[in-house]
């Protein structure tokens, strides 16, 4: 049992001088992670979509369709792109990928738009449907908007209160297939992809190089015959730096974003570690299978 002990600390003593000394496993461990995180976390700081583009479809040719179009161009999270003069051309314009969502305003809208609600529709495209639904909401809220001064117009006029005036609804319809923040859904998923990805080819780069023809019969008789002792001590330092990046991103994901912990922040950092030990082991168990690392290298991957 002694002998076992001082084999996993003589193994781990050995991996760690291997990962601070050697420039490309230091890489791996260390600034890789780094880099990848530093860009994920660039890549989705800003939370929501900007300026998506998109059309209007202004058949009604009104002070209100003008006010709702210059509402969409101060929108920051959609740009009137297109002014196609039909809707099928507009349609056109999102089979081909260029828009996202359409605002169309039909002839004659405003003159009935307090008698006939559910005239303007605005269609968004189901195959990309996160973006299409933040754009069509875009579309929507600035509309909205053009009509609040119009039902106070209206309102004086009539000697009514503006707040018995019904605004025009909004239908929104779905064209295609059928969290509005992607640092909320999507930083809690690709990070830790990218993390146990890392940790596993990093853990195939450290049993790799046990290996001496295929076997681990050198490794094992320098070991005195405690390969699996010594094997857990050489793959800790790998679970170890990366399961601390996985709690890093939690930290930062939680902690300076504030998105907080929907349940149990022990039993999160406790898959973070788990996800991380696993794939670790896994690595570790296809060097020994494949007998050599690219073979290992390419099972790691799928």
């Amino acid at each position: 049992m002694t002998a076992d002990t001082g084999g996993f600390r003589a193994a781990v003593r050995a991996e760690t001088r291997l990962l601070t000394t050697r420039p490309w496993d230091a890489f791996v461990a260390f600034g890789l992670p780094l880099i990848l995180l530093v860009v994920i976390g660039a890549m989705l700081a800003s939370g929501v979509i900007r300026h998506a583009p998109t059309a209007v479809v202004d058949q009604d040719r009104s002070a209100f369709s003008r006010a709702a179009t210059r509402n969409m161009q101060a929108s920051p999270g959609v740009r009137v792109a297109y002014s196609p003069a039909t809707l099928d051309e507009a349609l056109s314009l999102m089979r081909q990928g260029k828009i996202y969502s359409i605002a169309h305003f039909p002839a004659g809208f405003s003159r009935n738009a307090f008698r006939r609600p559910e005239q303007i529709t605005v269609y968004f495209n189901g195959a990309y449907q996160t973006v299409g639904a933040l754009s069509a909401t875009g579309q929507s809220v600035a509309i909205a908007a053009a009509a609040a001064p119009i039902l106070e117009q209206r309102a004086r006029q009539m000697g009514a209160p503006a707040s018995t005036l019904q605004p025009p609804a909004v239908q929104v319809s779905i064209v295609g297939n059928p969290q509005l923040n992607f640092e909320l859904f999507l930083g809690g998923l690709l990070a830790p992809g990218v993390l146990h990805l890392l940790a596993a080819c990093s853990a195939v780069l450290a049993v790799g190089r046990l290996m001496d023809g295929g076997s681990f019969k050198a490794f094992r008789h320098a070991n005195r015959g405690r390969t699996a002792a010594a094997l857990i001590g050489r793959l800790l330092p790998h679970f170890i730096v990366f399961t601390l990046w996985g709690f890093a991103w939690i930290v930062w994901l939680c902690g300076f974003r504030g998105w907080g912990v929907a349940g149990s922040l022990p039993l999160l950092l406790l898959g973070m570690a788990a996800l991380i030990a696993v794939s670790v082991a896994l690595s570790a168990l296809l060097v020994a299978a494949a007998g050599d690392s690219d073979t290992a290298w390419s099972a790691t991957a799928v």
